[in-house]
């Protein structure tokens, strides 16, 4: 199955939903609905194509087998993707078009279940920058509780909202 499918996504993304639920769901299908995503975000920003290419690539070996050189080119990308994610999350009113940040959280959930970034401190940091302009919403309590805020001292003052 090719990466740039005309796959269209599920309406919410599984990360929101119960773990069982979202572990149940191939990780093929999140990196389809992540690339049909980033191809809906690139029609507003041509920088979103980039990480279509960086990112979602079908046999991408696993984090722990990559050196650390390559992890920190992956976590470079990924932050670069976070902060371009956050400028889109929201619009200039602070409302978002739904079906844009839908496309945003499936790009966060394959991050999430490809790349770890919630168990990896730098993106994980990162994840929570960008996110805490949503704290209000429900998404913004899921990616609280996937990532251990102990490891993180500088985010310890959200442990009693995870």
């Amino acid at each position: 199955m090719p990466c740039e499918t005309s796959h269209t996504y599920t309406s919410r993304p599984l990360f929101t939903k119960t773990p069982k639920k979202a572990s149940d769901v191939p990780l093929a299908t999140i990196r389809e609905n992540c690339v049909a995503s980033l191809r809906q975000l690139e029609a507003m920003d041509p920088e979103f194509g980039v990480f279509v290419t960086l990112l979602c690539k079908p046999n991408e070996k696993e984090r722990g087998l990559l050196t650390s050189a390559e992890n920190e080119t992956i976590d470079t990308t990924i932050e670069d993707l976070l902060f371009r994610l956050s400028l889109r999350m929201s619009n200039r009113n602070g409302n978002s078009n739904n079906n844009t940040l839908a496309a945003c959280l499936h790009v966060v959930e394959y991050l999430l279940r490809k790349y770890d970034i919630h168990l990896r401190p730098k993106t994980a940091s990162t994840m929570i920058l960008v996110m805490l302009p949503h704290h209000e919403e429900p998404y913004f309590l899921r990616i609280l509780q996937l990532i251990d805020l102990a490891n993180l001292p500088e985010w310890s003052f959200l442990r009693p909202f995870a």
